[in-house]
């Protein structure tokens, strides 16, 4: 069971990460491209807004999950 243990820990971190961590590296890259978009508008920063909008909305949902089973 120990092992188990071990070993899921170590496949959770591996495979799915710290959610905390992407979340917080998420927002920044967000803030970047905000930020470019607000000094030279263009189609690829508005295409990258969009993909870390998206993306930064699952972390957040995963987090309300994380809770969800920590609880």
């Amino acid at each position: 069971l120990q092992a188990l243990s071990s070993h899921l820990h170590h496949w959770n971190h591996t495979t799915l990460g710290n959610i905390f961590i992407k979340k917080r590296k998420c927002l920044a890259h967000l803030k970047g491209i905000q930020h470019a978009l607000a000094l030279h508008p263009s189609a690829h920063h508005f295409s990258l807004e969009d993909i870390l909008t998206s993306k930064y909305n699952s972390l957040l949902r995963q987090e309300v999950v994380f809770w969800d089973l920590k609880s």
